[in-house]
């Protein structure tokens, strides 16, 4: 009978559903641990089968590409994971007219245009019902960031860490923040990334896009040459509550997909890392977006009244809110049954984070805290 560490190390991930030709650059270019062995045989096994199918997607979207309606500008929704994103670009879906990427299409994006339904019955089928971490729904429709989705079509994706854990700051200096990249990567990333919206929009018969993807936190200025009237909502949130919700969040994450083994310290040190990036490439890339087309907002206050702050989002970027849309916001924000949880403070933890982030906090408005003046 198989031992439990040979069990533990097989799981379907995301990177089955990646194209093999992909897959095979990725495999190649980093070690896969002992360990992680035939996770990544079946994996791949998966991935070049699903490879041979998408034939057939390329074939129906080479017939059906010219029905695709002129693409809106779209609104991107930046922030630090656990900020609140995943909350607000939820409620903003529920806008009839926006497209988004789904959970099917970052798991197959390759498969949009065929053999859709019987892998949307397979994910059904294997999905559990909520998110283990938070109990958000889990649903192969439900809005989720493209970041994924594209790293099973290309080889730039910050993302590709989630497999490669030991290479996490490869992948933090040159494919989160785009300024060590060589310029003909990055065009080859927009030319992708452009593609990969146009297809998700035009399964979903849509043509306005709306993202929520924390790596283009620092990637404005490739969004902006995409999209020059594009808009952009950034939500920040509590530093310590993101940081301690991250560690949790992205360890489980972490389980079913790695291909590699991380330390605690450097796994730590890496959710570090990733948020002075992110803050610090915001604050100097946010000057380039018209003032029109920016609002930023705080997590905490959102959650005192997110209708109002929907509306002032939607009157902000001019954006006219379509009859019908407040009712539908009102209903799903009384039945929200995820709370928000309160998080201990080790003087480790606290001492930590002081020392990572610097003056970061206090920039943001937040007070610096010590054990001394905890509330």
């Amino acid at each position: 009978m198989p031992d439990k560490e040979f069990l533990n190390g097989i799981a379907f991930s995301n990177l089955a559903g990646s194209r093999f030709t992909n897959f095979i650059n990725l495999a190649r270019k980093h070690k896969v641990a002992r360990a992680f062995y035939w996770r990544a045989i079946l994996n791949g096994f998966i991935s070049f089968i699903l490879s041979i199918l998408s034939l057939g997607d390329k074939f129906v979207y080479f017939l059906v590409k010219k029905k695709q309606k002129q693409i809106h500008a779209p609104v991107f929704i930046l922030g630090h994971w656990r900020s609140g994103t995943t909350h607000l670009h939820n409620l903003m879906c529920l806008d009839h007219r926006f497209g988004y990427t789904t959970t099917f299409q970052t798991v197959f994006p390759n498969h949009l245009f065929g053999f859709k339904k019987p892998l949307l019955w397979l994910m059904r089928k294997m999905m559990p019902a909520t998110r283990p971490v938070d109990n958000v729904p889990l649903d192969p429709l439900n809005p989720q960031e493209e970041e994924f989705g594209l790293g099973n079509v290309m080889d730039i994706c910050y993302y590709n860490w989630w497999y490669f854990p030991a290479d996490w700051t490869y992948y933090m200096s040159y494919q989160l923040d785009f300024s060590a990249l060589e310029k003909q990567d990055i065009e080859r990333w927009k030319k992708t990334y452009l593609t990969f919206i146009k297809r998700g929009l035009l399964e979903q018969n849509k043509n306005w896009y709306i993202s929520k993807n924390p790596p283009n936190t620092a990637r404005i200025p490739q969004l902006l040459e995409l999209f020059p009237d594009a808009r952009f909502v950034y939500i920040q949130r509590n530093p310590y509550e993101v940081i301690v919700s991250s560690q949790r969040f992205f360890k489980a994450i972490l389980h079913p997909l790695q291909l590699q083994h991380i330390s605690e310290h450097d796994f730590t040190q890496n959710i570090l890392k990733a948020y002075c990036l992110l803050f610090d490439a915001f604050e100097e890339q946010k000057k380039i977006i018209p003032k029109k087309h920016l609002v930023e907002i705080n997590y905490e206050n959102f959650l005192q009244n997110e209708l109002s702050y929907l509306q002032y989002i939607y009157s902000q970027l001019g954006i006219k809110i379509p009859a019908g849309l407040v009712p539908i916001w009102k209903e799903k924000i009384n039945a929200k049954k995820h709370a928000k949880k309160e998080y201990p403070y080790t003087t480790e933890f606290l001492t930590m984070v002081n020392n990572a982030l610097g003056d970061r906090i206090e920039k943001m408005g937040y007070e610096k805290l010590t054990v001394s003046n905890m509330p």
